[in-house]
């Protein structure tokens, strides 16, 4: 977070105007929004956003944007299915709800508690007195935001999908956080507006964070990658929205992989071919013991661009049955298919809403989520996950997610925004979608001659 005001992260001096303006640094560029001078330089806010996976926080000033701490977490309902259509059925019990809303309280208060007294002790080692912590808001998928919120998720368990609440709104979050630890009595809670069942809060934040607020006549696209990717566009000419969720399977997040991980210290996260030697990025720069969706992304890219698997995904030495990516790590045959599955749906997605806009000559594509933040993009095109007509001008968000959460922290103005987007947003069911599947199949094999 940088202050605008001052240019600097420390407390801004002498008089300041009525509004100043923030920025949030994202991979792809500067977000702009504004905090009203109400705020005090004692005033802390926390994001939150809140994954299938991962819980991500990352508090803040509210006074000048100031960004104070961050830190993220597996998230505790895993125990209880890797993925949203098993919490679901987890959730149709009372007790198994009760397991699935105590369990993400429990942690979202502890986080909280946590974030706020790394903060308080910054401040009072700065001498700057005490924090008051004023606000909280929380981005999640329809499903997060629901259990956060106790609220029954049942009518998401099959068709007509219900959800049990828009959301958008804030309240004070001792009604929600008080039983688990949180004993703030004047802290707010804000929950992102969610536009569908499986299009939620996590990705209406990643749409301000692209600026499909902006009425800039220009055609966005945004694609959260992941175990459940989120899609969207706004047409430029018309300012319609259209989106929609895609099931990619586990492979991005390295399930279903041999020597597959999540983005943990140890695993590839990218790999470059130098003298016909593959070289690999390993996060914390040591020995490579497993290969994260960003790598898998990659390795096959130059397995690909050098001729190891041909158009198909096959293996052009039919005697090996894997390729060696770095030491112990490889890839099989198998690894190799579940990857294309997961890139057609994403790929197809993507094409769909292609076919909901006018055509333009360069629309911005904004890759969001953990997953896009070490993302090179030159290899998501070259393998095929994102369309040819697509490519010209693709961007990596990052975490879109707890950016728009953050923005909300300060801006009512773009809650408004939010709920807007949220309500003009037109969800698309590809499982209803005619064409879908054609689309798919067609997106599985690689273009020939890549490289």
């Amino acid at each position: 977070m940088i202050c605008k005001v001052c240019s600097h992260c420390g407390l801004c001096p002498g008089d300041l105007p009525v509004e100043k303006e923030i920025s949030v640094l994202t991979e792809c560029g500067t977000e702009l929004f504004h905090t009203s001078n109400s705020f005090s330089p004692s005033d802390i806010g926390i994001a939150l956003d809140i994954g299938t996976t991962t819980i991500a926080l990352r508090a803040v000033s509210l006074f000048d944007g100031h960004h104070l701490c961050s830190f993220g977490e597996p998230n505790f309902q895993s125990k209880f299915g890797s993925d949203v259509v098993s919490r679901i059925s987890f959730s149709l019990t009372p007790e198994g709800f009760e397991k699935l809303h105590d369990s993400i309280c429990l942690q979202v208060s502890r986080m909280v508690v946590k974030a706020m007294q790394i903060c308080q002790s910054a401040f009072l080692a700065k001498r700057m007195g005490r924090v008051n912590f004023k606000r909280i808001s929380v981005a999640g998928n329809t499903v997060m935001e629901s259990l956060l919120a106790g609220f029954d998720v049942s009518g998401l368990a099959g068709w007509p999908f219900r959800i049990p609440e828009s959301f958008g709104f804030s309240s004070n979050a001792k009604k929600y956080l008080g039983a688990y630890g949180f004993d703030q009595e004047d802290c707010e809670i804000y929950f992102a507006p969610v536009a569908g069942a499986f299009v939620g809060g996590d990705t209406v934040a990643a749409m301000v964070a692209a600026g499909f607020h902006l009425d800039d006549g220009k055609t966005k696209f945004l694609a959260d990658i992941g175990t459940n990717c989120e899609m969207a566009v706004r047409n430029g000419i018309t300012g319609e929205i259209h989106c929609t969720s895609t099931s990619a399977g586990p492979a991005f997040e390295g399930f279903g992989i041999e020597c597959g991980s999540g983005a943990v210290e140890g695993s590839i996260v990218k790999v470059d071919m130098e003298n016909e030697r593959m070289v690999c990025s390993v996060i914390g720069g040591g020995k490579a013991k497993s290969i994260a969706g960003t790598g898998l992304v990659s390795a096959v890219s130059q397995f690909l661009k050098n001729g190891l698997i041909d158009a198909t995904g096959a293996f052009t030495d039919e005697s090996s049955d894997r390729l060696v990516v770095s030491g112990s790590v490889y890839l099989t045959q198998n690894d190799i298919r579940n990857f294309q599955l997961a890139k057609a749906s994403v790929c197809s997605g993507l094409k769909i809403l292609c076919d909901k806009v006018a055509k333009v000559e360069i629309p911005e594509v904004y890759l969001a989520g953990g997953f896009g933040v070490s993302l090179d993009v030159g290899d998501s095109v070259s393998v095929g996950m994102i369309p040819e007509s697509l490519s010209h001008q693709v961007a990596s968000l990052g975490n879109g997610s707890l950016a728009g959460a953050t923005m909300f922290l300060v801006d009512d103005e773009l809650r408004k925004k939010a709920l807007e987007i949220a309500k003009q947003s037109q969800v698309l069911d590809l499982a209803q979608y005619d064409g879908f599947q054609e689309k798919f199949v067609s997106s599985i094999n690689f273009k020939k001659n890549v490289g």
